[in-house]
């Protein structure tokens, strides 16, 4: 279990966060979020999830 607490930061990198991955009706659904309170979206989020995806897409001949 994680320590509740608060921490100040203007990047999530430090950031705990917590990623999903849903399929349904022949689609791949992936969610990344902060597992923590964020009072303003940056848009990194968004960045590194599309990294994700994009290596995920990339490599899916090795990863089936």
């Amino acid at each position: 279990m994680r320590k509740a607490g608060t921490e100040f930061s203007t990047a999530g990198e430090k950031f705990p966060k917590e990623m999903s991955i849903a399929f349904k009706n022949n689609e791949t659904e992936i969610e990344l979020k902060y597992d923590t309170l964020v009072l303003f979206d940056t848009g990194d989020l968004q960045d590194e999830l599309d990294l994700i995806s994009n290596r995920i897409k990339t490599n899916m001949k090795d990863l089936v």
